[in-house]
């Protein structure tokens, strides 16, 4: 999903769990540490005790004297700790009872400096152990035996078991904890966005609401944060800018048909008084005359009606209207032209279909849309007219040569004409334009698209059902 509050989630999840990822690793990570380093500094106390407690007799035997606790993690009965002493390099001369027969591993190479590794005995317990070089002391002296200062190797063990019990269930709860944290951040990061995107949310609400009839409304700039106000301000005066262009042409149009409307009529009335006087010479150019006022008048007032609408000075009085008597009456309006071209009626209207609106606006807009069916419709072809109670929409269509999909984005606009299709002296070239801005004021929706190749389709939807 393409919106900043998706990447941001996705992108503060990964590096939460990412982070998080790495402090479970480095958290098992010191603990595995920890446990190993305090096992092995055990190992080397044990092995530092046998090697101070290993004498040599008399005769040249090796002898242990140790002390009664560390006899006891020796012994078959604890079998925490073993021990295995080598003379030579191969010979066995000493090992702790906790092994009884069998015996522990020695590395292939042991000096003086303690080596620590991991094996497994037969029972597959998991031991831990050092290994070191080192010589018997002389019995009665507190001196390592002359030519025998390297003579013994030492293993210690240590059972790990416990402790690697203790590391995998502290990697598990690690894992656990991960993955029900990793389930749910995406749903607290969501949260969180959403409330500290609101006022932007808030922002594209309000802007999105902006009509060329609201053009007064401002954002409050104090209330949002901090980088959504150069935002708020810029649109302001934008909104200020659209404002006054909007106003301009508001009051261009209306002085427009003020000013016209005066010599208009003063033209007709003048073409008028020439028709009564008998003159065969000049009543073509009378007749001429009176039709080109009258046109001139339909368009000022149709630029009137328009001004009226788009400035909110048109009161809308709802009320119940019956659709099929509504059409019907529209159709037999049409009726004369339409038999004229050849053209018939596909109505389909429910008998009981009813809708709440104003009468005489919607007959603006409606009556419009089947005008101009009449009107551009190609010769021997069907106008349909139907309603659709469930989608609350009133479609009427035509089929016509003058207009193509390219056409629909400027149908609506003013005084837009197509060298065949709307040159028609009978039309201003505004009727779509006033009934797009009376389908607006009513709460509707104008649309326009073709369908079929030639059948052009008017959409009117939004109506609020009656009952």
């Amino acid at each position: 999903m393409n919106t900043i509050r998706a990447k941001l989630a996705i992108g503060l999840t990964l590096c939460f769990a990412t982070l998080l990822a790495l402090s479970g690793y480095a958290v098992y990570y010191s603990a595995e540490k920890g446990a190993y380093q305090r096992i092995e500094e055990k190992l080397q106390i044990d092995a530092y005790s046998i090697m101070s407690a290993t004498y040599l007799k008399e005769d040249e035997k090796v002898e242990l004297h140790f002390t009664v606790s560390l006899l006891r993690q020796f012994s078959v009965e604890v079998q925490s700790a073993y021990y295995q002493i080598w003379e030579n390099g191969d010979t066995t001369i000493k090992k702790s009872e906790s092994l009884r027969r069998k015996s522990l591993p020695k590395p292939a190479q042991v000096t003086r400096e303690p080596v620590f590794w991991n094996f497994s005995l037969e029972e597959g317990r998991l031991c831990r152990a050092v290994a070191i070089r080192y010589g018997p002391k002389e019995r009665g002296r507190d001196r390592y035996t002359k030519g025998k200062e390297e003579s013994l190797v030492l293993v210690v063990a240590q059972n790990i078991e416990e402790e690697r019990a203790a590391l995998a269930s502290l990697r598990n709860n690690l894992i656990g904890v991960t993955l029900l944290i990793l389930i749910v951040t995406p749903i607290l990061v969501t949260l969180v966005l959403r409330q500290g995107l609101s006022s932007l949310a808030l922002l594209a609400s309000k802007t999105g609401r902006i009509e060329s009839h609201n053009l007064s409304q401002r954002f409050s700039v104090d209330s949002l944060p901090g980088e959504l106000k150069p935002i708020a301000t810029q649109l302001n005066q934008l909104l200020d800018r659209l404002s006054v262009s909007f106003e301009r042409e508001r009051t261009f149009s209306a002085d427009v048909a003020h000013e016209l409307r005066t010599p208009i009529a003063e033209l007709r009335n003048i073409a008028e008084v020439g028709l009564k006087w008998k003159d065969p010479e000049s009543a073509e150019d009378y007749q001429a005359a009176i039709e080109i006022a009258t046109q001139m008048e339909r368009i000022v007032n149709q630029l009137f009606e328009l001004m009226r609408c788009e400035s909110d000075q048109l009161v809308v009085s709802s009320k119940e209207i019956q659709l099929p008597e509504f059409i019907e009456g529209l159709r037999r309006r049409n009726a004369a032209e339409a038999a004229s071209k050849g053209l018939s009626f596909d109505i389909r209207i429910p008998s009981k279909a009813r809708v709440v609106s104003d009468l005489e606006m919607l007959q603006r807009v409606v009556g419009n849309l089947v005008d101009n069916a009449v009107a551009y419709s190609t010769p021997q072809s069907e106008i349909a007219i139907a309603y659709d109670p469930a989608e609350g929409s009133l479609q009427v269509s035509n089929r016509t040569t003058d207009l193509d999909p390219s056409d629909t984005e400027h149908l609506f606009d003013r005084f837009w004409r197509k060298d065949k299709a709307r040159a028609d002296g009978s039309h201003s070239g505004i009727g779509l334009s006033i009934a797009r801005a009376f389908s607006e004021r009513l709460g509707l929706t104008l649309e326009a698209h073709f369908e079929e190749g030639d059948r052009i389709v008017f959409v009117l939807s939004g109506f609020e059902r009656a009952g």
